[in-house]
């Protein structure tokens, strides 16, 4: 292999693919455990469950780090792929994890504020015809089984 004017071999490229990979990889796992805190923030869970939630995204993160290291080598466990994985994380908390968060809960803020405008209009709509149909059947059942058979017990 020919890069930056040398010759390489097959596998120091190969293992400079599984490093960029494993940057790759890392900057993955901090982008998701960012969506994991903004989850979070929109529909706070009860305390016992960010355990569970933390311990089950950090199984799903090892089963899919294992699956990178057995795509690239045979599943050995290198030290510089762990060294590339930290890296990425700490690449991605530095460059996008400080000010990434916050506009991504600005964004859903107003996306479900919007959504929430949209669906207080189709309610406004359809509020007539459910309270009439709701007076009605309260009515029907105050006459016996919603007036399909007249109240025996009179």
């Amino acid at each position: 292999m020919f890069i930056g004017g040398t010759y390489i071999s097959e596998s120091v490229y190969a293992q400079l693919q599984l490093f960029g990979a494993a940057i790759l990889w890392g900057a993955a796992i901090g982008l998701a455990y960012d969506g994991l805190r903004i989850a979070r923030h929109i529909c706070p869970p009860p305390g016992w469950l960010y355990f569970l939630e933390d311990i089950l995204f950090w199984i799903v993160e090892a089963l899919m780090i294992y699956r990178l290291m057995f795509k690239y080598d045979d599943g050995a466990i290198r030290s510089y792929t762990m060294i590339g994985i930290l890296l990425g994380m700490v690449l991605y908390l530095w460059l996008f994890g400080r000010w990434l968060p916050g506009v991504m809960e600005r964004l859903l803020d107003r996306i479900g504020y919007r959504i929430r405008k949209i669906l207080s209009k189709i309610w406004r709509f359809f509020k007539k015809p459910v309270n009439y149909c709701s007076k009605m059947l309260k009515k029907k059942k105050k006459e016996g089984r919603m007036g399909i058979v007249g109240n025996r017990l009179k």
